[in-house]
């Protein structure tokens, strides 16, 4: 049987389609690969069963999943897995590519200094929660450098 592709990789999504492209397996196990298959499962619950996703032609290095065509649900976020399959049958499943249907959220408006809560040896900072994403938000990641041109670090990764 074939090695497993890589995980599928995420171009975009929309509030109606996500966009994916694929690599071809590192080794075919002796036998040509016929075709490749992707699979999704049920949404928002990241347990269910895989299911294959019919309209994708097996070949196309890119497929763009929608809500009309694959039965997929605006709001919902789903795993994607791939298949290389030939004579001898189906490799083992790629590793999961996690995307879900919705515009991404928009950029949310730069940091805000806070004077009075801050002193010489700490900086208060806020921003404006965003409050309309067809997706879930979990949070936000703050990241800032020395000022000198040094590296970015995390310095908040929460909601």
């Amino acid at each position: 049987m074939p090695n497993k592709p890589p995980v599928p990789v995420y171009i975009s999504s929309t509030s109606n389609s996500i966009t994916m492209q694929f690599q071809q397996t590192d080794d075919s196990g002796g036998t040509p690969v016929l075709r490749y298959k992707i699979y999704r499962d049920a949404g928002n619950d990241f347990t269910s069963n895989y299911v294959e996703m019919t309209s994708y032609d097996g070949q196309s290095s890119t497929f763009t999943a929608t809500v009309l065509n694959d039965d997929l649900v605006n709001g919902k976020i789903y795993r994607f897995v791939y298949v290389a399959n030939n004579a001898l049958g189906n490799s083992d499943y790629s590793n999961e590519m996690i995307a879900g249907i919705g515009a991404p959220p928009i950029k949310p408006s730069a940091p805000l200094k806070d004077a009075k809560l801050s002193n010489q040896t700490s900086t208060f900072i806020y921003w404006n929660r965003i409050t309309n994403s067809e997706l879930s938000l979990n949070g936000y990641i703050l990241y800032i450098d020395d000022g000198l041109g040094g590296p970015f670090n995390v310095v908040y990764n929460g909601s």
